[in-house]
C-alpha cells in the first residue's frame, strides 16, 4: 500500500503556494514542530503552525517530499488539523495533545475510493 504513506506526506507541506485559513496559533503551539509518524505508514514530517498559513510537510521514504496546507483549530492543549492533499481528493486530519514532551496524536487519510490509513505521531519543536 504505497499510496497510504504518500498521502500522509503530502499533506505536510507546501504552504507559500498553497496557504489555508486557520484560526489564531496559540503561542504554546505556533512555529515549526519536527516529528516522526507510523501505523499503516512511516516517515518524517515538519508541521509549520503560523497565522498565515499551517501546513504539514512529509518526507516520503524515497526521499521526496509534499506540503498539505492545513486548517487548524485548538482547543485548550488540542489542535486538530486538517487539510486536501494537493493534485488529489486526499484528506488528511491530524489530531494532536500538547504536553511537557511535546505534540503526540493520531493521523489519518482517506482517498475518494474510501481507502484509508491512520497511525500515530510525535513531534518537537524545532530551536
Amino acid at each position: 500500500m504505497r499510496t497510504l504513506p504518500y498521502l500522509f506526506l503530502m499533506m505536510v507541506f507546501a504552504a507559500t503556494a498553497l496557504q489555508a485559513q486557520s484560526a489564531t496559533i496559540p503561542a504554546s503551539f505556533a512555529g515549526t514542530w519536527n516529528g516522526t509518524y507510523q501505523g499503516d505508514g512511516a516517515g518524517s514530517f515538519v508541521l509549520t503552525l503560523a497565522d498565515d498559513g499551517s501546513s504539514v510537510r512529509v518526507k516520503q521514504n524515497d526521499g521526496n517530499f509534499y506540503t498539505v496546507p492545513l486548517t487548524v483549530s485548538f482547543e485548550r492543549d488540542a489542535l486538530t488539523a486538517e487539510g486536501v492533499i494537493p493534485g488529489s481528493a486526499s484528506q488528511v486530519s491530524l489530531e494532536g495533545t500538547l504536553s511537557d514532551d511535546g505534540l503526540s496524536g493520531h493521523w489519518s487519510t482517506q482517498d475518494s475510493s474510501g481507502s484509508a490509513a491512520q497511525g500515530t505521531w510525535v513531534a518537537q519543536p524545532t530551536p
